[in-house]
């Protein structure tokens, strides 16, 4: 495996105390989870002529894909760079959307 074979990767591996098996675990669902996303279309959603969100479900059902091919943005290296971020912008964003939400149905204000 790749921490077998790379002495970096094997040296951070051991430094953050990070099990391989775990590790591929938790990537594996962060990468089924924003695919779901991707597939209702709710990633790379485009704005309009005004410079507003166009409806959620208008993004590109490929959108992962174009990020990798370096079509949004230019990054040295895709995980640490991309997805890492792209993930927990994600999970940010639907947090507050979901408080956002529950606001919204016990008050009716916002």
């Amino acid at each position: 495996d790749i921490v077998d074979k790379d002495p970096k990767i094997a040296e951070e591996f051991e430094n953050q105390t990070i099990d391989t098996a775990n590790f591929a675990k938790k990537l594996m669902g962060q990468i089924v989870f924003l695919y779901f996303l991707q597939k209702k279309g709710w990633l790379g959603v485009g704005k309009d002529s005004e410079g507003n969100f166009k409806d959620w479900g208008t993004g590109p059902k490929n959108f992962l894909r174009r990020l990798y091919d370096k079509e949004f943005t230019d990054y040295g290296n895709f995980f640490n760079d991309v997805f890492c971020n792209i993930y927990r912008m994600t999970t940010f964003v639907l947090i507050i959307g979901n408080a956002i939400s529950i606001l919204r149905s016990r008050f009716n204000k916002f």
